[in-house]
């Protein structure tokens, strides 16, 4: 079904698909650097133009010449249209020459206005899911979020809804709608520093929801996901949220390093110190 990179199908699951590849001419969108790809990357356009589809991007990055932009695939809420070859690296992910662009393939999911975005949101859904029944060299959790590269808020749209609920909408489809654990993306996990006096947990992404309990000034708690601003965390032994704007990432301090690097510091001053005093007496 893939050939030399390319899909060799009329249609992705039920989607129509085609191919309409940016020229090799084109050095400034195809650079033609080969790829083994590790990862699928997801984007929205950010183009909510009445015009801007799947065609229209298309067009687009067959034609741009003034920067370096590229990826593999658009989706709309009609048609999946391929770019480039899988084997090729395009230019997406704002990470230069690292991971992102080089061993990543790029899926733009288009939001122009009028889209049925839940349409092509299922279309984006029934391409990745295909990718990873295909691509055999993806790593265990690949499917990211163009923010893990570079730190943009892309896909914006679908990280207001919450990325975890989109890995669950993938892992339903991919399993039959018989529900799955969770793909986690690793670089959501991470500690958090409470930053408010008091931060209510809630039971649910929303402050309406009930209040279980709260969080000290200062607390540091591990954060297994987010939907919009809302982190999830585990308090009392269940999944429950706390609002991100109280938080802020916890630097862990290795004091046995600090302790070491101080010392030397010192040792270099006393240094300089006995060589000064053995100029002047």
């Amino acid at each position: 079904m893939i050939k030399d990179g390319l899909i060799q199908l009329d249609n992705i699951n039920g989607v129509p698909f085609r191919q309409d590849l940016i020229p090799v001419t084109n050095k400034y969108s195809r650079p033609q650097n080969p790829m083994i790809p590790e990862y699928v990357t997801i984007h929205n356009t950010g183009n909510s133009k009445r015009d801007a589809d799947a065609n229209m991007h298309t067009e687009y990055v067959d034609n741009v010449t003034d920067r370096y932009v590229s990826w593999h695939f658009t989706v709309d809420d009609k048609e999946i249209i391929q770019e480039l070859p899988i084997i090729e690296n395009g230019w997406h992910a704002g990470d230069g020459r690292g991971i992102g662009n080089m061993k990543s393939i790029g899926i733009e999911i288009c939001e122009n206005e009028g889209i049925n975005w839940t349409k092509a949101k299922e279309n984006a859904v029934k391409l990745i899911v295909f990718l990873l029944n295909s691509v055999t060299t993806l790593k265990l959790d690949p499917i990211v979020p163009h923010q893990k590269w570079s730190g943009k808020y892309c896909p914006h749209k679908i990280l207001d809804e919450g990325w975890d609920k989109f890995l669950t909408q993938i892992n339903q489809y991919k399993n039959g709608n018989k529900g799955s654990d969770i793909v986690v993306d690793k670089s959501f996990i991470s500690k958090k520093i409470i930053t408010a006096n008091s931060l209510n947990v809630r039971s649910e992404p929303n402050s309406s929801s009930k209040d279980v309990g709260d969080l000290l000034k200062d607390e540091i708690i591990t954060v297994t996901g987010s939907i919009g601003k809302w982190l999830r965390v585990s308090f009392n032994e269940k999944d429950c949220y706390i609002h991100g704007d109280f938080t802020q990432d916890y630097v862990e301090v290795d004091y046995q390093t600090r302790y070491k690097e101080s010392q030397e510091k010192n040792d270099i001053l006393i240094s300089k110190i006995a060589q000064i005093k053995k100029i002047i007496n």
